[in-house]
């Protein structure tokens, strides 16, 4: 199925009819992963930005706590 897809990709690619980033299986999931990874970060830094000093502590509570062996 990936090979297939590779193909018909590859072929779509060479068109214009589709983005090189997407031209194989790997580089599909690749971007996908990317794409919510950055999601997620963006979800949290707007978490902090919102409450920074909640951020401060949570994160000192993290830091300390892999100090502490907890």
């Amino acid at each position: 199925m990936a090979q297939q897809y590779d193909a018909l990709a590859g072929k779509a690619t060479g068109l214009g009819a589709m983005d090189a980033r997407y031209a194989s299986v790997e580089s599909y999931v690749t971007e996908q992963a990317l794409d919510g990874l950055f999601t997620v970060i963006a979800e949290q830094e707007a978490g902090i930005r919102q409450n920074p000093a909640q951020a401060a502590t949570n994160v000192a509570k993290n830091v300390f706590g892999m100090l502490m062996g907890n």
